[in-house]
């Protein structure tokens, strides 16, 4: 089960290595010049990993809430615990493929628009830009992005968690009841209640962490479509 809940670490980690050492320096480099020079092939995969690696840690930590959930419901009730029939590989597999099927409308919205200048040896100059086939088809897509990225892991880490805490607490009380060592019973109740905090802490964070981006790319994609250029800075700042 270590090694599981490890591996599903592992993988959150190196979506976020992806996302800080290949996807944001184009991305930044881009917000400062304010034009693109990497090529059309770049301008779509740039910002599809940017995304398939919010979605691939999102997945991680559903998928950590889930394997500390079924640890825990191990420990409680034995019986009921059955053999993993699905191997931790496949499980990284299959976020990995659904991280990239969700950000595939960014790979083929995106592509390269050509200006001329006429500045000297300088006669054009490259944009990498969003070409959507429907009208408001950001937004449709941030609004989906938004279900899938943000509300959805919320709705299920939090209802994981709670549940995680009330088996914890029951498990705790049963064996509080059955000690007869004060010191013993005192070191259980304190370690269930480190759990909860640390539990309630990481759906916290998630949410405090992920909700400026969200909301702001909301009102600029419906609103204020001017500022989803201030969107991009920040997220690459914070990134």
């Amino acid at each position: 089960m270590r090694t599981t809940q490890n591996l599903f670490i592992v993988n959150l980690a190196i979506s976020d290595l992806l996302l800080c050492f290949f996807t944001i320096p184009f991305s930044l480099v881009e917000i400062a010049t304010k034009f693109w020079p990497y090529g059309v092939t770049m301008c779509k995969l740039v910002l599809t990993l940017e995304a398939t690696s919010i979605f691939v840690s999102t997945l991680s930590i559903i998928a950590i809430a889930l394997d500390r959930y079924y640890v825990i419901l191990c420990s409680v009730n034995p019986e009921n615990c059955r053999q993993e029939r699905v191997p931790i590989l496949l499980k990284l597999v299959i976020i990995w493929i659904i991280g990239l099927i969700l950000s595939l409308p960014l790979f083929l919205v995106r592509t390269v628009e050509s200006h001329f200048i006429g500045m000297g040896p300088i006669e054009t100059i490259n944009f990498c830009i969003e070409k959507w086939p429907i009208e408001n088809g950001r937004a449709y897509y941030s609004v989906l992005s938004m279900l899938i990225q943000y509300v959805g892991p919320i709705i299920i880490v939090s209802v994981v968690y709670t549940r995680l805490c009330m088996k914890l607490r029951s498990r705790t009380l049963r064996r509080t009841s059955t000690t007869q060592l004060p010191k013993l019973r005192t070191r259980l109740q304190r370690r269930a209640r480190k759990t909860n905090i640390l539990l309630i802490s990481i759906a916290l964070i998630f949410f405090i962490s992920w909700l400026p981006l969200n909301v702001l790319n909301i009102v600029a994609d419906f609103f204020f479509p001017e500022c989803h250029h201030l969107a991009r800075i920040l997220f690459s700042m914070v990134g």
